[in-house]
């Protein structure tokens, strides 16, 4: 999830982004897996106040984690 900025142009971002080695490598990584179960719960979930961010952005932190070997 990489979060919008006011003070960065999003276009020249985004074009770095499509460049970046590591972004594309977890990009084709994350194509790989069927998400459609964990999309469909985030869809059926009925919880009062603001949406929180969804369940695929933590679940992918978590996998770059386990990838990157990160043990904290």
């Amino acid at each position: 999830m990489i979060p919008n900025s006011s003070c960065f142009d999003q276009s020249t971002l985004l074009c770095l982004f499509e460049h970046d080695t590591l972004v594309q490598r977890y990009r084709q990584f994350f194509a790989l897996l069927d998400w459609t179960a964990l999309h469909e719960h985030q869809a059926t979930r009925c919880a009062p106040g603001p949406h929180p961010h969804p369940e695929s952005a933590y679940v992918k932190a978590f996998l770059v984690r386990i990838c990157e070997e990160k043990r904290t």
